[in-house]
């Protein structure tokens, strides 16, 4: 299997307000980055698990529905 790395990245989910555990994955010697918010099969989620991001952006979404109609 092949991976494309310009896509790949990583996310840690941890519940505190610390950083929490700083790990960095490689693989091939390449640098996998690490990012606080991925959208998952049309879920934005959070390195907190909070679901701030993901309410602000379903609302704009219905906002710009209802502004439509």
């Amino acid at each position: 299997m092949e991976f494309n790395f310009s896509t790949c990245e990583h996310i840690t989910f941890w519940r505190k307000r610390s950083n929490g555990v700083n790990n960095n994955y490689t693989l091939h010697d390449i640098t996998i980055p690490r990012v606080q918010e991925i959208k998952y099969q049309g879920i934005n989620l959070e390195h907190t698990i909070c679901w701030n991001s993901n309410t602000d952006y379903v609302t704009g979404k219905a906002a710009g529905k209802v502004g439509f109609i």
